[in-house]
């Protein structure tokens, strides 16, 4: 259990080992989705084969309801030539928030290749096999194709999750299981849904819990997605919810789908109910423990207090793999302008910046480092 009320700030590369990818992965999988695949391949057989996981027999027909035709293959032809510039699919949609037409394909684009990275990664598997047999709940090393993303999936006892879920369960019974959650939240800014789909099944084979039981304990963690999120996938009595990997192809409703994710501008609207929780979250917060985050200025500019929440000095524990001192010095100035005020004074700040140790290591190795300390 976590006795200080402890934030988890979680980026992109705290998901590698369970399959998903970087920022800059996830902008060429976009970008490709609206590329042209050569002669006699139309916008529509490459809607339909890019966006299949939809279970949409013909989804550039759906799509004509709402968007001209044209406007349609004009938008994907911007977003398939505009990130190989841009690099990064959030930024992008933040250049062409007033096109409607990019913003919704963009969108669009990005949860139909979170399902997919859903349903390939290790955590589909695992569930996929243990719901199968029905005779194991030990998680495997799986023996998957190791190209450039799954190089990295390992045994799925070492990664960051499951130590994250065994430190919240030291000295719990299936008594006390329903505080499991006190005194964390998650501020993540991926649009997988790893995190609360494997907690989920941590609970049910750890517990012996039925599953309604185990999502009603798993409702107490405030997951807080500033982009949003592709839907619920443990509550399947939810309006939203929506299988992990869409399991069993059910078929999507696209315009709902892709309002479920979130651009920077609409999650820094003025006091919009994401701003308001990061806000809460944050302020609040004795501990901030950051894994695989890029402290992109996007990003630091939505966890950004305002001045009269800036007056509380934390623990900050970051992972800077590979960052060399300078870049170290950088990131310490940004969580300084972020989380506190320099009109407290040179002795505040001083203090401030003594509290912030960041680690070279991969989310799993700096966890191990600092579990006494949380």
């Amino acid at each position: 259990m976590y006795k200080k009320n402890t934030v988890f700030i979680v980026g992109a590369a705290a998901s590698i080992k369970y399959g998903f990818p970087l920022g800059d992965q996830l902008t060429d999988d976009v970008s490709t989705m609206f590329g042209d695949y050569g002669k006699g391949n139309s916008l529509a057989e490459r809607f339909r084969k890019n966006f299949k996981i939809l279970g949409q027999e013909d989804i550039l027909q759906n799509l004509s309801n709402k968007f001209a035709p044209q406007q349609i293959k004009n938008s994907a032809q911007k977003i398939h030539q505009g990130l190989h510039g841009m690099r990064s699919v959030d930024r992008y949609l933040q250049v062409h928030q007033d096109d409607h037409g990019i913003v919704f394909l963009g969108k669009l684009a990005i949860a139909s290749s979170i399902l997919k990275y859903e349903r390939s990664s290790s955590l589909f598997k695992w569930q996929k096999e243990l719901t199968n047999s029905g005779i194991s709940t030990k998680i495997q090393k799986h023996n998957l194709p190791r190209n450039n993303l799954e190089k990295n999936i390992e045994n799925l006892t070492n990664t960051w999750i499951n130590m994250f879920f065994n430190k919240l369960s030291e000295g719990h019974t299936i008594h006390s299981v329903e505080n499991i959650f006190k005194n964390v939240s998650i501020i993540c800014f991926n649009y997988d849904r790893c995190i609360e789909f494997y907690l989920m099944e941590l609970l049910v084979i750890t517990f012996s819990l039925s599953r309604t039981h185990a999502a009603g304990i798993l409702s107490t963690l405030d997951i807080i997605h500033p982009y949003g999120t592709i839907g619920d996938s443990v509550n399947r009595e939810a309006p939203n919810y929506l299988p992990f990997g869409n399991t069993g192809d059910q078929k999507v409703d696209e315009f709902i789908l892709a309002e479920r994710i979130v651009t920077f501008t609409e999650s820094t609207a003025n006091k919009s109910e994401i701003s308001e929780k990061i806000i809460n979250a944050a302020s609040t917060s004795e501990v901030m423990v950051i894994l695989g985050f890029g402290f992109e200025e996007m990003k630091m500019k939505l966890l950004k207090l305002p001045v009269h929440k800036m007056g509380t000095i934390r623990n900050f524990y970051g992972t800077a793999f590979c960052e060399i001192d300078i870049g170290k010095a950088v990131i310490k100035e940004q969580l300084n302008k972020t989380f506190a005020s320099n009109i407290k004074g040179r002795m505040f700040i001083d203090e401030f910046f003594k509290k912030i140790e960041l680690f070279d290591d991969e989310c799993e190795a700096m966890l191990q480092k600092i579990q006494r300390q949380l």
